[in-house]
């Protein structure tokens, strides 16, 4: 059931991409702030996990 809800979104954002064909519209602008959003999101995401955490961790095992 997962796998068809993750195919709807993304076919229904394909189809909002594909919009910007018939000009600058606000259905454009919903996918891409979506898609800068969700970028931004993994993004800190990743540092947090791979950068931050492991800092945290060296400071708690040797606090010098």
């Amino acid at each position: 059931m997962n796998e068809f809800i993750g195919l709807i979104i993304g076919f229904i954002l394909t189809l909002l991409i594909f919009s910007y064909l018939l000009g600058d519209n606000p259905l454009y602008r919903l996918a891409i702030h979506l898609l800068v959003g969700t970028s931004a999101a993994y993004a800190a995401l990743i540092v947090i996990q791979q950068v931050i955490i492991p800092v945290f961790d060296l400071i708690r095992e040797d606090p010098r």
